[in-house]
C-alpha cells in the first residue's frame, strides 16, 4: 500500500497503480466510552448465536463459526480465593472483565492525519484508540519516503508505543520504484546487482534495528510476487516486472529474496529482538494463491524462519469464481495455507470498488470474514486498510463516511470484537474458594470482594487448552471456627462441598487421598477426637475406620 502526496498537504493511496508525487484510553474506559454511546450492548460470553437474514441467505454458517471460536478463542480461567492463611474463602464475590485481547485488531494509520492534521482527542485519534490494539503505518516506513523523513515515522510510532498498540513495520523492501531511493534506482537501471544486492541489505538491517522491540513485527518484503523493481537489476533479463508470471525467473522464488529474509532473520536473532519478520502480498486469497503457497514454501526451504504469511485482502462481494464469500469459502482459503510453517494474518482488508450492492452487503461479507479469521486456530491478526473515507486509498473505508458518519461494519466490529468477544462475567466462589469461566483469550481484571475487602489483579488468558489459574489473597473478618490444623499439617482443614464436615484435612482447598491418609494417621489427634462433628462423615457421633472409608469413597 501507498499514499500520494497531493498539494493540499492531503494523502491518498493505492495499491495497483501507486504513484508517490513528492491521556491513553484503557480497554475497560473504551468498553464504558461506547456503552455510554449506545454502540455496543452487554451480550457477554460469546454474546447471541442468532443468525442474521444475511448471513442465512449467504450460506454463512454462522453456528459452525461460533463453536470453533469457543474452541479455539476461549480457555478456562479459574479464580481461588484465599484469606491471610492460605485458607480457601467461600462465597466471595468475583467479576472477570477483559481488558485486552490477545488476537491483533487493527488499522491503517495515515501519518499526517495522526500528527498534523487532527489534535489529541479529535475523532481519528479518539477511534484509532477505542476500536484498534494494533496498527501499521501507511507508507512512512517503505524506503525512499523512510530515507526522506524518518523524523515523522518515528513521531509516529511513538504515538503509537506510547498508546499501548502492538505495531507492524511495512515494509523493510518493496519493488515498486516510489518507494526506492533514486541511486538505488539507478544501479537496478543499469544492472548493477551488487549495489542493489548490498544497499537492500543494508536497508534491512537499519529499519530493523532503528526500532528495535517498539516495532513487534515486519513484513520484510511487500509484494514480492509483483513488484520486482529491484529484482530486475540483479536478474537483468530474467525478471519482467511489468510482466512477473511470464518471467523466466519467478521473482517469488529467487535467491536475492530468500537472502533479504535470512537477512532480517539474521538481524533480529544478533540483536536479541522479540521481533517476527513475514511476507505480505495481494490477491492471495483470489487468483494467486499458487504463488505465494510456492514463495513460503520456498523460503522455508531455504531455512527461513518466517512467523507470518499476511494476507492484504482487498475484497469485492465475490471470490474468483463469482461466488458469494461465506465461512465455507473464507474457511477453505485459510486451509490451503495452514499447513505451511508460519501463522496467518489479515494485513490490509477493505470492501472498496463499484461492485457492492450497498454498505449492508459489506457489513455481512465482513461479519463472515471477521468470525472465520477469528476462529480459525491459524489466523492471529486482522488489520483493516484505513477506517475512514476521506484518506482512504480508494474513498471507500469500512467504518466512516468522509463527515464520520458510521457505517454498518463499524457495528459489526464494535459488536463482535468490544462485546460478543469480550469476557465480562461475575460469580461467587463454591466451598473450595473456586470460581471458573471460560475467558477469551487476552488480558483480564479479576476483581474478588470478600467481607470488607476487594482485591483486583490482572490475569493473562494465553491458551485455549491449558487455561488459566489465578489465587487471590484477601482479607478475612470475624473468628475463624474451622477445626484446629490436623496433626502435622500447617493448614486449618475446609469444607470444599459446604456440608459442614471437613473432608479437606490438609488445607489444601480439596479432597483428595492425602486427606484419606491423614484421617486414618490422625483418628486418635486431639486435634480430631475434640472436634467429633467435624469429621464424623457417617453420623454415628464417632470417629472411626468407616469414616476412612466414607471419605475414600468420597475421593475416588
Amino acid at each position: 500500500m501507498t499514499r500520494d502526496h497531493r498539494s493540499d498537504g492531503t494523502e491518498s493511496s493505492t495499491d495497483e497503480d501507486e504513484q508517490w508525487d513528492g491521556d491513553q484510553l484503557g480497554s475497560v474506559g473504551r468498553r464504558d466510552y461506547l456503552r455510554g454511546l449506545g454502540a455496543i450492548g452487554t451480550t457477554g460470553l460469546l454474546g447471541s448465536t442468532a443468525v442474521s437474514s444475511a448471513a442465512a441467505q449467504s450460506g454463512f454458517d454462522e453456528a459452525a463459526a461460533d463453536q470453533r471460536i469457543r474452541e479455539t478463542q476461549t480457555g478456562p480461567l479459574t479464580v481461588e480465593v484465599v484469606d491471610e492463611n492460605g485458607d480457601p474463602v467461600s462465597d466471595a464475590d468475583v467479576e472477570v472483565e477483559m481488558t485486552e485481547h490477545d488476537f491483533g485488531w487493527g488499522n491503517m494509520v495515515n501519518v499526517n492525519n495522526l500528527l498534523n492534521r487532527f489534535s489529541e482527542g479529535s475523532d481519528y485519534h479518539q477511534h484509532l484508540r477505542e476500536l484498534f490494539n494494533t496498527a501499521v503505518l501507511e507508507n512512512a516506513h517503505k524506503w525512499a519516503i523512510w530515507q526522506g523523513d524518518t523524523q515523522s515515522a518515528d513521531a509516529a510510532v511513538d504515538w503509537l508505543d506510547e498508546n499501548g498498540f502492538r505495531i507492524r513495520g511495512h515494509t523493510c523492501v518493496y519493488g515498486v520504484e516510489y518507494a526506492i531511493p533514486s541511486d538505488v534506482q539507478t544501479a537496478a537501471d543499469n544492472g548493477d546487482g551488487q549495489t542493489v544486492r548490498n544497499r537492500t541489505m543494508q536497508q534491512i538491517e537499519e529499519i530493523i534495528t532503528h526500532y528495535g522491540d517498539t516495532i513487534q513485527e515486519w513484513d520484510v518484503v511487500n509484494e514480492a510476487v509483483h513488484r520486482g523493481h529491484l529484482q530486475e537489476g540483479v536478474y537483468p533479463g530474467e525478471i519482467n516486472a511489468d510482466e512477473p508470471m511470464s518471467s523466466q525467473r519467478s521473482p517469488w522464488t529467487t535467491q536475492l529474496l530468500a537472502d533479504w529474509y535470512a537477512q532480517a532473520e539474521s538481524v533480529v536473532d544478533d540483536n536479541g529482538l522479540d521481533v517476527e519478520i513475514g511476507t505480505n502480498d495481494f490477491n492471495t486469497l483470489t487468483w494467486d494463491q499458487d504463488p505465494y503457497y510456492e514463495q513460503v514454501q520456498f523460503l522455508a526451504n531455504q531455512g527461513v524462519g518466517v512467523d507470518f504469511m499476511g494476507h492484504q485482502a482487498h475484497i469485492g462481494p465475490t471470490d474468483v469464481n463469482g461466488q458469494q464469500w461465506d465461512y465455507g469459502i473464507i474457511n477453505q482459503l485459510f486451509e490451503q495455507y495452514a499447513d505451511l510453517p508460519a501463522t496467518q494474518r489479515i494485513t490490509e482488508y477493505d470492501m472498496a470498488g463499484d461492485s457492492w450492492s450497498g454498505h449492508q452487503q459489506r457489513a455481512d461479507v465482513m461479519r463472515a470474514f471477521l468470525k472465520t479469521a477469528y476462529g480459525h486456530p491459524d489466523v492471529d491478526e486482522f488489520v483493516i486498510w484505513g477506517m475512514w473515507d476521506e484518506t482512504h486509498w480508494q474513498g471507500e473505508a469500512p467504518f466512516f463516511e468522509e463527515d464520520w458518519s458510521e457505517k454498518p461494519a463499524l457495528d459489526v466490529w464494535r459488536n463482535l470484537v468490544l462485546d460478543e468477544w469480550w469476557t465480562e462475567e461475575s460469580g461467587t466462589t463454591d466451598g473450595s474458594g473456586t470460581y471458573s469461566v471460560d475467558a477469551f483469550l487476552g488480558e483480564h481484571e479479576v476483581t474478588v470482594s470478600a467481607d470488607q475487602d476487594s482485591v483486583t489483579q490482572t490475569v493473562s488468558v494465553t491458551d485455549a487448552d491449558a487455561g488459566r489459574q489465578v489465587t487471590v489473597t484477601v482479607e478475612a473478618e470475624g473468628e475463624d471456627d474451622r477445626p484446629p490444623a490436623v496433626g502435622d499439617n500447617e493448614n486449618r482443614p475446609t469444607d470444599p462441598d459446604g456440608d459442614g464436615l471437613y473432608e479437606d484435612l490438609n488445607g489444601n482447598g480439596e479432597a483428595d487421598y492425602s486427606d484419606v491418609v491423614d484421617y486414618f494417621n490422625n483418628m486418635e489427634d486431639p486435634s480430631m477426637t475434640d472436634h467429633v462433628d467435624a469429621y464424623d462423615y457417617n453420623g454415628n457421633d464417632e470417629i472411626d475406620f468407616a469414616d476412612v472409608v466414607d471419605l475414600f469413597g468420597q475421593v475416588n
